[in-house]
């Protein structure tokens, strides 16, 4: 059991302004690394180091200033979405001038708005519902990492429900190269199920005559980098009073 330094270590503790340290997660992260790798007062600087790499991780599931729509904003207007559904192409806050991105704030000439930004994240199944409030820089960068994390977590659901793919008609979770795996018909045909002998990554089993379970392994995401690409999409439908952006209803 790792020993619990003097008080007066917690208040030594590096401060950071965004930050609020729980000394309880402090405290038990450092137990646990005690127990792995004994009783000395680094486990402490290291679980306080983990604790401000994760608040920093959590701190980016939003854009600057994030933290304040928390408390002060309205609900500017709301979307009709059914996935796969074939619909015209809307761009949300189009005709509003000057164009401003709601990430970084950028504006033209000094960001471009060339590329289509999806309002709500394209792996899951949006073909239609774009934003005019998002750069290029970070729709290309920011964005495309962030909704991969998403894309991977939610990969085994795409699958199983049919949610067409950016390229495919339907999504294939395939979790190991030479595995079994499930998804990837063409559009409006039965749900593909492959299975190879030796591959546990899709398990199939019949329960009865009208019911089978469908067992698939996951892949690995970053849970925050996921949850930031829910982010920009609530980011972009919230209006901050500050004239960010609009969108009739």
């Amino acid at each position: 059991m790792t020993t619990m330094p003097d008080p007066t270590f917690f208040a030594a503790l590096r401060s950071y302004p965004l930050f609020t340290f729980d000394r309880s997660r402090v405290e038990v992260r450092a137990y646990f690394l005690g127990q792995k790798h004994g009783d000395h007062l680094a486990n402490w600087l290291e679980a306080e180091r983990i604790e401000s790499d994760l608040q920093g991780k959590a701190a980016l599931a939003f854009p600057p200033t994030g933290s304040d729509f928390l408390t002060a904003f309205r609900l500017k207007g709301h979307v009709r979405f059914v996935t796969n559904e074939p619909r015209s192409k809307e761009v949300w806050g189009s005709g509003v001038s000057p164009v401003r991105c709601a990430i970084c704030a950028g504006s033209e000439p000094r960001v471009s708005f060339s590329t289509d930004a999806h309002l709500l994240p394209a792996c899951t199944g949006n073909r239609f519902l774009m934003t005019a409030h998002e750069c290029d820089d970070c729709n290309l960068d920011g964005g495309k990492e962030t909704e991969n994390e998403l894309g991977a977590f939610l990969a085994p659901l795409k699958a199983l429900h049919r949610i067409q793919g950016r390229r495919k008609p339907s999504t294939k979770h395939k979790p190991e190269r030479h595995g079994s795996h499930i998804g990837g018909q063409q559009r409006d045909e039965p749900l593909n199920v492959t299975l190879v002998d030796g591959s546990a990554a899709v398990e199939f089993e019949d329960i009865n005559e009208s019911t089978v379970q469908i067992t698939a392994k996951g892949q690995p995401f970053d849970p925050v980098k996921a949850l930031r690409s829910l982010g920009r999409s609530a980011w972009h439908l919230l209006d901050d009073q500050g004239g960010r952006h609009t969108q009739d209803s």
